[in-house]
């Protein structure tokens, strides 16, 4: 992960995750990552797994949505990165 993103700042803190500003060295734009901490409930991984179903079958781009690039597991952490909400790749803003 680190080779790829590169943390600025901690955006928020949640009851389930935290979410960071990254830059992201391939895209070469600011994106969100949440991270979740290890291990994650069974309950959390269907309530994710729903969330990206969801997203798939609406399509990238939705207004309602906020685009979800990559989902990562580190020894530590599941990641889902994406588009940071207010940034110039999200419609309707």
């Amino acid at each position: 992960m680190q080779a790829r993103y590169r943390a600025i700042k901690l955006l928020g803190r949640g009851a389930e995750a935290d979410t960071w500003l990254f830059a992201d060295r391939k895209r070469n734009l600011p994106i969100a990552i949440k991270l979740f901490a290890r291990p994650v409930s069974k309950k959390l991984v269907a309530s994710i797994l729903r969330e990206i179903r969801l997203q798939s079958l609406l399509g990238p781009g939705h207004m309602n949505l906020i685009n979800i690039y990559e989902v990562m597991l580190t020894r530590d952490h599941l990641g889902i990165a994406m588009a940071r909400p207010g940034s110039t790749d999200l419609r309707g803003s």
